[in-house]
């Protein structure tokens, strides 16, 4: 083959990116997924903490209980589905997620289980 005709394999690299309902997974030739990890430290320069970021609502309720509200928006479940799935009332979610409750040991590993996080971080 001449060296005109000869063609170069490409690298694929693989690229996933999290939507809210679920990962999608790209096979991306390596010289694009340089140019969008370009593209995404851009903004990264530009991202700010999220106890900055959530300030307001941190001083309503409490840290953790912005945490636990956090949680369970990411895992698109609402109150009474947390509630039925850790055995306790939704008006229990309510409190803990208004921080009028505080979360006790044995409810953080539990939370953990259910959202897949360390249960530490609801402490």
């Amino acid at each position: 083959m001449s060296a005109l005709t000869k063609k170069h394999p490409i690298e694929f690299v693989r690229v996933e990116i999290e939507g809210k309902k679920r990962k999608r997974l790209f096979n991306v030739p390596k010289e694009k997924a340089d140019g969008l990890l370009k593209l995404i430290s851009e903004f990264e320069e530009d991202s700010i903490p999220w106890r900055e970021a959530f300030s307001d609502l941190i001083a309503e309720t409490s840290e953790i209980a912005t945490i636990l509200r956090g949680a369970r928006h990411k895992a698109e479940m609402n109150q009474s589905q947390v509630a039925e799935a850790l055995g306790v009332s939704q008006s229990y979610i309510a409190q803990l997620e208004t921080g009028k409750k505080t979360i006790s040991k044995g409810l953080a590993i539990k939370f953990g289980k259910l959202f897949d996080v360390d249960y530490k971080v609801f402490l």
